[in-house]
């Protein structure tokens, strides 16, 4: 799984740099400060910082932006074995989703069957569908969607 920076991200990016950083400032320099930014992800993990430092400020001064949970988002993925999943979301959201209730849906491929649970994972929600193309057996594959962030407190915060 890979942790994107969405839309309301890319805009608060591009204001923050077209805001705070002087001369021409065109698209070609937004994105790269939005690849900074995700690259920040991939390395370090967590929410992406930006710095404008004072020799390219508009101020003089430093330049900071810290993105929001709701900002960052996870990409839409699939999981093609049990293991795989249960190695991101763990053995207790794979077993909600092995207890799940298998619905038969029709589609242009075919009959496919699906058992969907919503779990949290890293501070978001994702809705994540176990599809299996036969009435009975393992699941074929899992997709994942992210919901954006999670607003539930977990016992670690409100303790």
């Amino acid at each position: 799984m890979r942790k994107i920076i969405n839309e309301a991200g890319k805009k608060a990016i591009g204001t923050f740099v077209r805001e705070n950083l002087s001369g021409r400032v065109g698209d070609e320099t937004v994105k790269s400060y939005i690849d900074m930014a995700e690259s920040q992800m991939v390395i370090h993990g967590g929410l992406p910082c930006l710095e404008i430092s004072m020799c390219f400020s508009l101020t003089g001064m430093t330049e900071y932006l810290e993105l929001d949970a709701d900002e960052v988002s996870y990409e839409d993925c699939v999981f093609d074995s049990a293991e795989a999943f249960a190695g991101v979301f763990g053995a207790d959201a794979a077993a909600r989703l092995a207890g799940a209730v298998y619905e038969k849906r029709m589609t242009e491929s075919g009959e496919r069957h699906e058992a969907m649970v919503t779990v949290s994972h890293d501070g978001y929600r994702f809705s994540v569908t176990a599809v299996r193309m036969s009435p009975d057996g393992d699941a074929n594959f899992y997709e994942v969607k992210c919901l954006g962030p999670d607003s539930r407190k977990t016992e670690h915060e409100t303790a």
